[in-house]
């Protein structure tokens, strides 16, 4: 009986820098998370518990404390900012600003121009991704830009 030979399988591409980067992000969240008293963790699962998200589907999955923790701290440490170690409070959330985009072209030369409209710049990553349907709802693949300048 004759051996079957194998394929060659094509070579795995490396992770991406964002990839790199997400992922020691993620560790240094763990570690944080980790890091915390069993009052603080009680804290974080209570307050995932207690607080609704919209939506028919949000309300029947449950939200743990970890996962809270790390929706709540992501953005903060991406900015560089203290992590919070216990809940923010309803009041510690500012409103949305609101934007606008002004796509201008001067000469075969495309510029885009976000101005605020309504709140603070201060702290507001900025994302950009490709062009979606009018349907999508919740864009899955973005990159940042950077933070919105003051």
């Amino acid at each position: 009986m004759a051996s079957k030979k194998h394929k060659a399988r094509a070579r795995k591409n490396a992770s991406s820098p964002d990839q790199r980067r997400a992922r020691t992000e993620m560790c240094a969240l763990s570690a944080a998370w980790n890091d915390l008293t069993d009052e603080q963790r009680v804290a974080w699962d209570f307050e995932a518990r207690t607080s609704r998200r919209a939506g028919r589907a949000a309300r029947s999955r449950r939200r743990s404390g970890r996962r809270l923790f790390f929706k709540a701290n992501f953005h903060r440490f991406a900015l560089g900012q203290a992590l919070l170690t216990i809940p923010p409070g309803p009041e510690s959330f500012c409103p949305t600003p609101l934007v606008r985009l002004v796509i201008t072209n001067y000469a075969g030369r495309i510029g885009l121009k976000l101005r605020l409209a309504v709140g603070e710049a201060e702290g507001v990553m900025v994302s950009a991704s490709r062009p979606l349907n009018a349907g999508v709802m919740v864009c899955r693949k973005f990159t940042r830009i950077g933070l919105c300048p003051a």
